[in-house]
């Protein structure tokens, strides 16, 4: 396995990271991407279930640049605020 998948599979196991099914509810900038490259944001996932996630120190794909609304990650090093710049 290649170490990149490794550390994915790694991160899943322990649960530091899921992806919501593709379904109607979420939304992915490529799949969003206009035929000249330009894409909008665009949600569909609740926003109880993002406060959710967020209260439990996952952060949300969805406010990404380049967004993955189905994505959650487990990061509580991130809302430590001797972290912050």
């Amino acid at each position: 396995m290649a170490p990149d998948r490794e550390h994915e599979s790694n991160e899943r196991a322990l649960v530091r990271n899921c992806d919501r099914h593709r379904t109607a509810a979420s939304n992915y900038w490529e799949w969003e991407k206009k035929p000249d490259g330009s894409f909008t944001w665009k949600n569909s996932i609740p926003q109880a279930i993002v406060d959710a996630f967020e209260s439990e120190r996952f952060i949300w794909g969805g406010r990404w640049a380049h967004f993955d609304t189905m994505h959650f990650e487990y990061r509580p090093e991130l809302f430590d605020p001797d972290c912050a710049p």
